[in-house]
């Protein structure tokens, strides 16, 4: 059995932080909320794009049927927002009870095991655990904790959380009502973790989320691939094992041993986003007993730090913008000097351009922001 360390209380000191614990007590306590946030994503960008159909109408059709329309896509548009909005009170009215032990800042830590499976509900992808943990006081409390499971939605995968009883985990509670805030596993022997993969880019395949996880709870480490700088192979001395160690700039390193029950998905998802990785150089290394380290990836673009991707994408969308305020001006002076329709397809076209660019831009391996939320 893993090495169980004391219970312990830790404070939150920056905002970014606070906002995250704020956010894994919303998911935690009301667990439908870690998929809804994704579909309200949808929801307000097809919503941009009625607003947009909208204006256009205006425009195209003619009168009265064109403001009727119009009205009918605003009114369609705004109802999944006020469901949005409603959810959202209705959460922040259910935790007000806790309001002020969350003003705290403060979370305890603890670490027991899963004694039970209380219930698995496939459809709406929560899952109902009886752990047993420690409190400061030294005293043992039994709980059940309600989960999203998977903690990711993105992958079709078999799980059996029955493996998941007698498996030690860390909690993350508030101090005096227990409410949990984050649970992740810790693993016995990495043998027995699994490895997902999650594109996240628009225009380039590579751009990945990997993550590791056990039986559909996620372990404390993850990696953007856009934010790798150098990937090393390390052999170990006392083990016929090697390591795959992939370096960031903005996050922590991240390490995959061979032992990983499902390594040759790891292989196939390292090949396909790193092309450059020279194959017969990583098989004679891997093929080699000699304890070794060697480099067999580096990045061929500069390192940008976290700040300076995000100022050079501010001054993108700024030059965004105002060439969508030049295209507005040349459409609209079109539309009322040359022909309406010329006008409107070309301010469609126009839009097209400029949002096919600024994607584009962001998903670029040299120029992508991404935002790794503070762990607690």
């Amino acid at each position: 059995m893993t090495p169980q360390n004391p219970p312990v209380i830790k404070t939150i000191t920056s905002t970014e932080q606070f906002d995250y614990l704020k956010k894994q007590l919303s998911i935690y306590y009301f667990p439908s909320s870690f998929y809804q946030e994704k579909v309200d994503k949808k929801l307000r960008l097809i919503g941009g794009y009625t607003y947009l159909i909208a204006v256009l109408a205006v425009f195209t059709f003619p009168q009265p049927y064109s403001r009727r329309f119009a009205i009918a896509i605003i009114i369609i548009s705004i109802i999944p927002r006020l469901y949005e909005l409603y959810t959202l009170q209705l959460q922040k009215y259910k935790l007000s009870r806790y309001q002020h032990e969350i003003n705290e800042k403060r979370y305890l830590i603890t670490q027991r095991t899963i004694q039970k499976i209380q219930q698995w509900n496939k459809t709406l992808k929560q899952l109902k655990l009886e752990i047993s943990f420690q409190t400061l006081d030294g005293s043992s409390l039994i709980r059940v904790f309600n989960i999203p499971y998977p903690q990711f939605d993105t992958i079709k995968a078999t799980y059996d959380p029955e493996k998941l009883i007698g498996q030690t985990v860390e909690l993350y509670l508030l101090p005096q009502s227990y409410l949990l805030l984050q649970i992740q596993i810790i693993p016995d022997c990495s043998q027995e973790l699994e490895f997902i993969h999650i594109k996240t880019g628009l225009f380039f395949r590579q751009n990945q989320q990997w993550s590791l996880h056990q039986q559909g709870i996620l372990i404390q480490e993850s990696v953007c691939t856009f934010d790798v700088q150098q990937i090393s192979f390390n052999r170990l001395i006392d083990k016929p094992t090697f390591i795959i160690q992939l370096h960031c700039n903005n996050a922590s390193d991240f390490h995959i041993s061979s032992e990983l029950s499902n390594f040759p998905i790891f292989e196939r998802a390292l090949f396909e986003c790193f092309e450059e990785i020279d194959f017969n150089f990583y098989q004679k290394l891997k093929y080699s007993n000699h304890p070794q380290q060697q480099e067999i990836w580096h990045s061929p673009f500069p390192s940008l730090s976290a700040e300076q991707k995000h100022k050079q994408n501010q001054q993108l969308e700024h030059s965004i913008g105002l060439c969508v305020g030049i295209c507005i001006v040349v459409s609209f002076i079109v539309m009322f000097s040359i022909h309406i329709i010329i006008g409107v397809m070309s301010l469609i076209s126009s839009f097209i351009i400029l949002i096919t660019f600024y994607f584009y831009h962001l998903n670029s391996r040299k120029y992508f922001d991404y935002y790794q939320h503070p762990h607690l």
